[in-house]
């Protein structure tokens, strides 16, 4: 266990120290480092130090250690925190931080006791796992890019956590999605399965098999449909997305500002794959936000295509979404162009991209639209950097697993997962408790942030810089019958 106390009476802190290592009968495995500066202590942990219980001083000579502890939590930084005071100044700020104790000094070996208790709640965590399998099923190849990181992700996390991980990769072949989940069903070890379906009403059979052996099964990525055999269901919010594209539209086209002048302006749709269910709650959600502008003249769909029966592109293709959209702009943008595109994926907004640009229009100059992507494919990021495209919305599926994991350690442990939607996901046999990750917003001002967390190397995304044209001497020649006659007047 590693132990930091910070504290400006170094002798106190020595003789906790002293107290710490003899209630530890090992004491060998422990690590015990004194601070008595708290900007040394934060400094520690912003490179790298971990630990697991932190005596902070609350009255510090630089920073008080209510504020210390308000940094980490902000910070994110896991450990157990005993706040030690000999006034009661701060507590209402101090059990704000929600710690693991509170001591008022003077200290004395009593204090100690919570080293106990805290050793074993980690000696408890390390061994939850242990002996516990975890499978997850993946609909895709193993090579497909996107979903080998989620295989990755899941690995690296499920072991991280202790647990025995096995990922398995249907090749989107259904029949293979069942015999894999039948071949780890007799393993003692098996312990929970995660499945992200191939054909999210082709498990029914094989899910009774599951709940027979008393193993539980969260859905991932696509909800499980018409059972009642899966616990609960791991996504992101896809109608939260499309509030976010909806109130990105009314900032960056300022509609607020049209409706105060009474000016309309256009808009047209390229929305999701009509077999797709997460396409209709994105669709629900733009229209949340922008519906108002529609009803009082501020957005105007010319097209008239505006329902997502009209506006929904099967399997979400790019040359379809391109000749949607090259029809739409023959047909009703002789003159120019709509002033937004709002699509559902990045795949439909180069779609539409590649429509404009086939029609003569140059992104950058007047007329251009707003544009809006889903997904932050690498392409899309590099479009949304050139000025093609306004934004794209970035589904960060390394935090969709460690969610799932979260949820699925969580519940191993006999503990009640925090759910954040008991209403909208509804398989059709009933309503199942929903974990929804985070979801971020890119445009050109913020892009950097995926090269700085990992998920694209900057040569993926960037453009190539336009090589610069150097001047050139040029030796122009005197035409022949004005030579002649410069030489006749010579």
């Amino acid at each position: 266990m590693k132990i930091a106390i910070c504290g400006d009476d170094y002798g106190i802190c020595e003789e906790l120290s002293k107290w710490l290592r003899k209630a530890d009968n090992d004491s060998r495995k422990q690590m015990i480092e004194v601070f008595q500066e708290a900007e040394k202590l934060l400094t520690s942990i912003q490179n790298g130090a971990v630990y697991d219980l932190l005596y902070l001083d609350v009255e510090l000579p630089d920073i008080n250690g209510v504020e210390v502890g308000a940094r980490l939590k902000d910070m994110e930084i896991p450990g157990n925190i005993i706040f030690v005071s000999g006034k009661d100044t701060y507590c209402k700020d101090m059990f704000d931080l929600r710690p693991f104790n509170f001591y008022q000094k003077p200290l004395n070996r009593e204090k100690v006791k919570d080293y106990h208790l805290i050793k074993e709640k980690e000696e408890e965590k390390e061994t939850a796992a242990a002996d516990k399998k975890v499978g997850v099923f993946l609909p895709s190849a193993a090579d497909d890019s996107r979903w080998a990181l989620d295989g990755e992700s899941f690995q690296t996390a499920l072991e991280g956590d202790g647990y025995d991980a096995e990922i398995f990769f249907a090749d989107e072949d259904s029949d293979t999605q069942v015999s894999q989940i039948q071949s780890i069903l007799d393993d003692e070890k098996t312990s929970a399965l995660v499945i992200a379906p191939v054909d999210a009403y082709g498990l029914n059979d094989v899910l009774e098999q599951v709940y027979e052996k008393s193993i539980p099964v969260i859905s991932y990525d696509q909800l499980i449909m018409d059972t009642d055999k899966i616990n609960y269901y791991v996504t992101f919010d896809t109608r939260k997305a499309g509030k976010m594209v909806g109130d990105s539209i009314i900032k960056k086209m300022d509609l607020e500002k049209a409706r105060e002048e009474k000016s309309t302006l256009t808009i047209e749709f390229l929305m999701g794959s009509p077999d797709d269910r997460d396409a209709l709650f994105f669709y629900n959600g733009v229209m949340e936000k922008l519906q108002e502008y529609f009803d009082d003249g501020t957005l105007v769909c010319t097209s008239g295509k505006q329902t997502l029966d009209d506006t929904a592109v099967m399997r979400s293709g790019r040359n379809t979404a391109k000749n949607d959209m090259a029809e739409i702009l023959s047909q009703n943008y002789t003159e120019g162009t709509p002033d937004i595109i709002c699509t559902g994926a990045d795949d439909l907004a180069l779609g539409a991209v590649d429509a404009l640009e086939d029609a003569g229009h140059v992104s950058g100059e007047e007329g251009w639209p707003m544009i809006t992507g889903c997904g932050c494919e690498a392409e899309a990021v590099t479009a949304v950097i050139e000025g093609k495209l306004a934004d794209s919305l970035f589904f960060d599926n390394r935090v969709l697993a460690n969610d799932c994991v979260t949820m699925v350690d969580t519940f191993l442990k006999g503990e009640k997962p925090e759910i954040s939607d008991y209403e909208q996901y509804d398989n059709g046999t009933k309503i199942v408790g929903t974990v929804t990750s985070d979801i971020q917003l890119i445009d050109a001002d913020n892009y950097q942030m995926l090269v700085d967390d990992g998920y694209y190397d900057e040569d993926e995304i960037v453009p190539e810089a336009t090589p610069t044209l150097i001047p050139t001497e040029t030796l122009w020649e005197v035409p022949v019958d004005i030579a002649i006659q410069q030489q006749v007047q010579n």
